[in-house]
């Protein structure tokens, strides 16, 4: 396990936020969430690049639980919305880059649409130099920020290979969602020790400033809050689970309808400054 300071200020003044269990147990150890005084919220301490790579191999882990239907319904609905939203910022010729692609289903997904797309997964790969040498109209993180242990890193190599004019696509949980208050350390988008930073949209916009970005646009993912509150019901119990996910669902919605910083994500759409 290593310490860090936080990786938007650089400052080792933070206090306990909550603790947390590794919701698949791949391995009994209770993790902890930290609150740096600029508002990060992060995993402290946290595996190394190295050790992570244990955390992902349990067959129960999301990505990787391919034999459940409403996971694949699930994961049918989101291409296809992110399909859309992509192609609307999209021209003619536009080249693509997929940061944190796990093993590039998304990006196949979208070269079979008729886009021209690079994948790139900086947990599986060491070598960067397939895309380094390249520029991109669009780079797209989807759910993948929050994976990364070195954001610095990462963020100057994102701006590296972007064009001057280009966008960058980035969907993060939101630490503000309606429905963690429901579940607690039992909130499904905490996910420890895969999900290493919490972010709202004030650290957000602060972690990308600094890296010389702007967010131009941000918008909620609205399926993310359903999807969210239905991993986080632990019963075995159909009808209680299907109970909670309705109630719980009805009142989330109403409070992000009243005030959308409570989206269990964000979308933020950023470009250079």
């Amino acid at each position: 396990m290593e310490k860090i300071n936080c990786p938007i200020c650089d400052s080792s003044q933070s206090y306990n936020f909550i603790k947390l269990k590794d919701r698949f147990k791949t391995k009994n150890i209770t993790f902890k969430l930290v609150k740096c005084t600029c508002g990060l919220v992060y995993l402290n301490p946290r595996p190394n690049e190295v050790d992570i790579s244990n955390f992902y191999k349990n067959i129960n882990y999301t990505p990787h639980n391919k034999v459940s239907i409403f996971y694949k319904l699930a994961q049918s609905f989101s291409y296809n919305w992110k399909y859309k939203l992509v192609k609307s910022n999209c021209s003619t010729g536009s080249q693509l880059l997929d940061y944190g692609s796990g093993k590039g289903e998304f990006s196949d997904y979208l070269q079979n649409k008729g886009l021209n797309v690079d994948n790139y997964e900086p947990i599986l790969e060491t070598n960067d130099e397939r895309i380094i040498n390249k520029s991109y109209d669009i780079i797209t993180l989807w759910h993948s920020l929050e994976h990364i242990h070195d954001l610095s890193k990462a963020l100057n190599k994102i701006k590296l290979v972007l064009k001057a004019d280009g966008l960058i696509i980035i969907a993060v949980p939101n630490l503000d969602a309606a429905e963690e208050p429901f579940f607690k350390n039992e909130w499904a988008a905490y996910d420890a020790p895969r999900h290493l930073y919490h972010f709202n949209e004030d650290s957000i916009n602060n972690l990308l400033s600094k890296h010389g970005l702007k967010i131009i646009k941000s918008q909620n993912i609205l399926q993310d809050t359903f999807y969210n509150i239905y991993l986080s019901i632990k019963t075995n119990n159909i009808f209680l689970k299907a109970v909670k996910l309705f109630f719980i669902s009805i009142l989330c919605y109403l409070k992000i309808l009243f005030n959308s910083k409570y989206s269990s994500s964000k979308l933020y759409l950023c470009t250079k400054k």
